[in-house]
């Protein structure tokens, strides 16, 4: 997509198979005290794995991805931070909620992906409301 307002040309980031090249990009901030998420800078873009997204642009789909680990107190991607756009995350060990801007949440099982948007950040935490992680998915950063 691109606008032009008084001569200035904005256009969506490009992303690319592990960052961008300008902002926004997406972030995962792993705020948890003991669940391990996982990430994916590659979906749908080659990788050793496959991921199966629950949101995937026409409907559920497993696709290829290269998964990492994301501990406790960590965080990856974002413009402002390391220049990797973060595509998708999941929970390997646990189920776990998300809403998307302050939507609905939803529960999604251990090893069920979701994929955020380039200008997204997901943060989960931890809350006495639930006995998994809960996700907030926010416009960057």
């Amino acid at each position: 997509m691109v606008m032009a307002f008084g001569g200035v040309v904005f256009t969506g980031s490009p992303a690319s198979a592990s960052g961008c090249t300008w902002a926004p990009c997406g972030r995962a901030v792993n705020d948890t005290a003991s669940d391990k998420m996982r990430y994916t800078l590659k979906l749908d873009t080659g990788g050793d794995h496959r991921c199966n997204v629950w949101n995937f642009p026409g409907g559920q789909r497993t696709v290829s991805c290269q998964q990492k680990d994301l501990h406790p107190g960590k965080s990856v991607g974002g413009w402002l931070w390391d220049k990797k756009d973060v595509d998708a995350f999941t929970f390997p060990d646990t189920g776990y909620h998300v809403s998307f801007y302050g939507g609905a949440q939803t529960y999604h099982i251990r090893g069920m992906w979701t994929k955020i948007s380039s200008s997204a950040t997901v943060r989960c935490y931890d809350t006495s409301a639930f006995k998994t992680p809960y996700c907030h998915v926010s416009l960057a950063p």
